[in-house]
């Protein structure tokens, strides 16, 4: 028997006049399932991720999480419940280093705010997590560089970490290895399987590098048009003749 669906929609539907973004999606992500959405630009990923996170609201459908109606939660709602996603550009915050953007994110999961000295020494939980993601992100040399001053995909990195210091049931990646070159993009994926492998946050993520998506994924999802044309394991979606032809631009 299938677990139950940590994300479900149903019939979740989002255009911009006569152009169907998201068309009657209906999907279920489970806990522990490893997914990517894949589909050619325009196909409804980037929007579906922000429908489900409510920051855009749907004209039609219904979002559950974890069991719980969310389609009018607030986007802040929806974060503190544990959906928490990232974005095809970094949103770090350049001007401070990368300790005190994870503290930041650390201090929001906790509903403080507030970055200073004396607050580094009154919050020595929130100091002692931080401590643990520049570990567990490989970080450490960094904590005291300012994010404006790091390389794109380390950027990348920290962005992942204040997302993970959210401490996410369920994390939407969109596009992570967007602009990173071939090394960043290599250590981008083996920090995704690590957290994948270590449990504790489902991955879901939006890719166009479909060798990545392939070899880290263990279900992949298929937009095109703003609707769903496959989903399947890997090997299900390569011999797919409608992926082909929609995605893959196989002509057979």
């Amino acid at each position: 028997m299938r677990s139950p669906a940590l994300l479900e929609t149903a019939g979740l539907t989002k255009h911009f006049g006569e152009l169907y973004a998201v068309d009657a999606v209906d999907l279920a992500i489970r806990e522990g399932e490893t997914t990517a959405v894949i589909g050619p630009n325009g196909a409804g990923k980037t929007t579906l991720f922000n429908l489900v996170t409510r920051r855009m609201r749907a004209d039609r459908g219904r979002v559950r999480f974890r069991g719980t109606d969310i389609t009018t939660a607030t986007p802040h709602a929806v974060a503190r419940m544990g959906l928490v996603r990232t974005f095809q550009v970094s949103s770090v915050f350049p001007g401070l280093s990368v300790q005190q953007n994870l503290l930041t994110a650390v201090l929001a999961r906790t509903g403080r705010s507030g970055v200073s000295t004396q607050s580094l020494e009154r919050e020595r939980e929130s100091l002692e997590r931080v401590q643990e993601l520049l570990v567990r992100l490989d970080l450490r040399d960094d904590a005291n560089v300012a994010c404006d001053e790091l390389a794109h995909g380390t950027r990348r990195r920290v962005e992942v970490g204040m997302s993970l210091a959210l401490e996410p049931r369920l994390l939407l990646l969109d596009e992570p290895t967007a602009g990173m070159g071939t090394s960043e993009r290599q250590a981008t994926v083996e920090l995704l399987s690590e957290l994948a492998r270590r449990g504790g946050t489902t991955l879901v993520l939006t890719e166009h590098d479909v060798d990545l998506v392939m070899n880290f994924a263990r279900r992949i999802v298929v937009m095109h048009q703003g609707g769903i044309i496959a989903d399947g394991t890997p090997e299900e979606i390569v011999e797919d003749i409608e992926v082909r032809r929609a995605y893959l631009g196989d002509s057979r």
